[in-house]
């Protein structure tokens, strides 16, 4: 899983590691998995939607099947890690408190 707080990170990674072309490959379906946890670790916010909101979240995930068709890859399906996180996600953007 190439976990990423947008359509176009998401994207890069995932060529990347080489994953969508091992899915051509081998002939199987190419799912894009996203994070909607909490991780508080200040190294690990890039990899969630958990401060971008469930807005963001959805208008990133439309993009995505075009993006990959766009560079020869048909996308299976998304995967969101996981539901209690995603149904908590607030419309915008969550605000940290600053320091």
């Amino acid at each position: 899983m190439a976990y990423r707080d947008s359509a176009a990170a998401q994207l890069a990674r995932a060529f990347e590691q080489g994953q969508p072309e091992e899915a051509k490959k081998r002939a199987i379906g190419f799912w894009v998995g996203c994070e909607t946890n909490d991780l508080s670790d200040p190294g690990l916010r890039h990899v969630t939607y958990f401060e971008e909101g469930w807005q963001c979240l959805h208008k990133e995930l439309a993009r995505l099947p075009g993006m990959f068709r766009q560079r020869g890859i048909e996308v299976a399906g998304i995967a969101i890690h996981f539901y209690d996180p995603y149904r908590e996600l607030p419309q915008g953007p969550r605000l940290r408190p600053t320091k």
